[in-house]
């Protein structure tokens, strides 16, 4: 599998700024929309980071946490949220961190594109990248290079709401969910028993997202005022950010947005990030 990257050294970084993975689960339309995105984070965070656009071939699948009836036509959801969050943590972070996409030969300000491959097994020694970047700059230690960064994992509709799933399954610094299918069946009652685990989560929502003729998903504003709830009720950092317009508009804005925000230092996400190797 090869994943298309986006590395960015900020300028003026500050020291509590550690660099930051951002996982991007994308389909198609997303990828279209991924230099929009690019153009925002670039202009408006002070962090260096990486952003990751992870391909989705079964959209309704790879993303969905457990089975559900048809929304959108005849298509079924399905359950393999767990094996996609599962393919992120055992190959797609290590890949990342041992390909070294802020390379020393970066100077601040300067971003660029590159190809991560990431090996179809869950070996991470297997792991390899083809990147533009000076000779010699193999991690001898994945494990250990990745306390440097803060994995940050965020999406768009469906994959927002991975996003905040995967949030309640592993520690990550933090997670966005620009749009998320929060109306997902019994996703409330799942978020109200389930602890979320991610030091920081940023919400948004489009504020005509709710006027649509199909039953279900008129209930996206109630469920993302709940989630809001839920959270806070939780004690952990939280935003929600109402956008103006349906949910086929900006999603590549949208997504950068919730970036920015997960980006910056939260009291909880900082306790997550631990020291540099030396």
């Amino acid at each position: 599998m090869q994943l298309k990257a986006y590395s960015y050294k900020a300028t003026d970084e500050a020291p509590e700024h550690r660099p930051a993975i951002l996982l991007q689960p994308v389909d198609s339309h997303d990828l279209e929309e991924l230099q929009s995105e690019v153009d925002y984070l670039t202009v408006h965070t002070t962090a260096s980071f990486v952003l990751v656009a992870v391909p989705v071939k079964r959209w309704f699948d790879e993303l969905s946490p457990w089975p559900a009836p048809p929304v959108f036509g005849k298509t079924t959801f399905g359950n393999g949220a767990p094996r996609t969050l599962d393919l992120l943590l055992k190959s797609v972070i290590p890949a990342v961190v041992q390909a070294k996409p802020l390379c020393d030969d970066m100077q601040p300000g300067q971003g660029r594109y590159s190809v991560i491959d990431v090996p179809d097994t869950a070996d991470r020694s297997a792991c390899s990248a083809t990147v533009n970047r000076s000779a010699g700059s193999d991690v001898a230690d994945v494990e250990a290079a990745s306390t440097a960064w803060r994995v940050i994992l965020g999406g768009y509709s469906l994959a927002g709401l991975f996003s905040l799933w995967a949030g309640t399954q592993h520690t990550f610094s933090a997670v966005v969910g620009a749009s998320p299918s929060v109306w997902f069946r019994d996703w409330i009652s799942f978020a109200m028993r389930t602890p979320m685990r991610a030091g920081a989560v940023y919400l948004s929502l489009g504020d005509r997202e709710s006027h649509t003729r199909t039953p279900l998903l008129a209930t996206v504003d109630d469920c993302i005022h709940q989630q809001l709830e839920i959270i806070q009720a939780q004690h952990i950092p939280v935003v929600l950010e109402m956008n103006p317009g349906n949910h086929f508009q900006d999603n590549g804005i949208r997504t950068a947005k919730g970036f920015v925000w997960a980006m910056e230092p939260h009291p909880r996400a900082l306790k997550r990030a631990a020291p540099s190797p030396t």
